[in-house]
């Protein structure tokens, strides 16, 4: 405390029997704040050695800070499951790659595009069984959509006005922050999973989200994901589980972007034999074929 108040000179001043204000050490440090660098720099690295030891967490981002990531907490019930998203020369287990694949391909007959859309013919295309299954989510891991999430969000609520149950909030991500537009209103409050209630929510994935994110949603939800040609196996799964249950009845129904249905379309499938099997294994041999190459 009296090093960062006081200087280096502060230190000469310990032991100490006062009673720390920190009140007043908050203003004195927004006064000062390389005091605070000079305390981390000078005393506190040089004596760390790893800090922390361990950590369980679920967040890319975070884990990009270390060295070496050995687990994650992962989607599945074990929950020291080794990810490659981590480590590059690492792969899926057998058994997780397995389960992953199952759940991922419930008999949904996924949306073929033969020409590319606009944002508009998308959603349009997207949201036109409003009434008997409207979706609760958008997960753009193939990158479809070109426009700015907040004006993705405002498309949406015009395309959900009749959705059985309402749609009144959006989730979406802006920067490293998810946000919630309700519906009529223009300024978005920043996402809190105990005030927003699940029941009348979707959430908008962008690609750059499309990994490591949550959005608490209703257990029956449906969502809607994109893929492209483009599309490695890793990241459709990725994007798949962003409905975290899977396993008991969120559905994942996906639609294939012009170029891989063309793709599939000139390996001599017919468009009505086309299924979700098709495209995931279309992305993991293309993953396949990349670190062959690599």
């Amino acid at each position: 405390y009296f090093l960062l108040v006081g200087g280096t000179e502060g230190l000469t001043r310990f032991p100490f029997d006062e009673v720390i204000n920190y009140d007043d050490l908050v203003v004195d440090l927004q006064k000062n704040p390389t005091r605070l660098l000079h305390l981390i720099k000078h005393y506190i690295l040089k004596e760390a050695k790893q800090y922390p030891k361990v950590a369980i967490v679920n967040g890319q981002s975070f884990i990009r800070l270390f060295k070496k990531a050995k687990v994650v907490s992962g989607t599945f019930q074990d929950h020291f499951t080794l990810h490659h998203r981590f480590q590059a020369e690492k792969v899926l287990q057998p058994d997780i790659e397995a389960a992953a694949f199952v759940l991922l391909t419930k008999e949904m007959k996924p949306i073929l595009l033969k020409e590319p859309a606009t944002d508009s013919e998308l959603l349009q295309n997207i949201f036109k069984n409003q009434k008997s299954d409207c979706p609760r989510a958008l997960i753009d891991r193939g990158a479809l959509i070109q426009q700015a999430p907040r004006q993705v969000v405002q498309d949406i609520f015009a395309c959900t006005q009749k959705a059985v149950p309402p749609i009144n909030r959006i989730v979406y991500f802006e920067g490293d922050k998810r946000w919630v537009l309700m519906r009529g209103s223009s300024t978005p409050v920043e996402y809190d999973p105990d005030q927003c209630s699940k029941e009348d929510c979707f959430a908008f994935y962008d690609q750059v989200h499309t990994i490591g994110t949550d959005i608490s949603l209703p257990d029956d939800a449906l969502a809607i994901a994109t893929i492209d040609h483009t599309t490695n196996y890793t990241d459709a799964i990725q994007a798949g589980f962003r409905m975290r249950n899977l396993e008991k009845s969120q559905r994942v129904l996906w639609v294939a972007s012009s170029k891989l249905t063309l793709d599939l379309l000139a390996r001599g499938i017919r468009e009505e034999e086309i299924t979700t099997k098709h495209l995931l294994c279309r992305a993991k041999h293309l993953q396949a074929k990349v670190r062959e190459e690599e």
